[in-house]
């Protein structure tokens, strides 16, 4: 496997792993919505809303790495230069995260009732 592929990996299966463990203290503790009732609900919001934000950290790591690090921090060892490029995508999804789980997840927008099939 070569180093992009792997530091894809690497990312991918860091990122999925936070986004399971995630979910039920970020309900309790980030957005005090533990007594919602709307836990599948919110499940199905999380997944999506940390689906995107995935997509943001890869493609912003990916292009810090080869647009900013690798070019402009060649003093560094490619490990340093891949966690610092890591940590910026970090940075950029986790603030795509909050704002999305804020507005969309731990919140009642409607959507989930328009789309839902009706059981009459």
């Amino acid at each position: 496997m070569d180093d992009k592929t792997a530091f894809h990996w690497s990312v991918g299966a860091g990122y999925l792993t936070a986004t399971i463990v995630s979910f039920i203290p970020t309900k309790i503790y980030a957005f005090s919505a533990k007594e919602s009732g709307s836990t599948r609900r919110e499940s199905i919001k999380f997944l999506l809303i940390s689906g995107i934000g995935f997509i943001i950290q890869l493609l912003v790591s990916s292009l810090f790495l080869e647009f900013v690090a690798n070019p402009l921090l060649q003093v560094f060892s490619l490990v340093i230069r891949e966690k610092i490029s890591h940590t910026a995508g970090m940075g950029v999804s986790f603030t795509a995260n909050f704002l999305g789980h804020r507005f969309l997840t731990f919140r009642s927008t409607g959507i989930y009732d328009k789309i839902r099939p009706n059981r009459d």
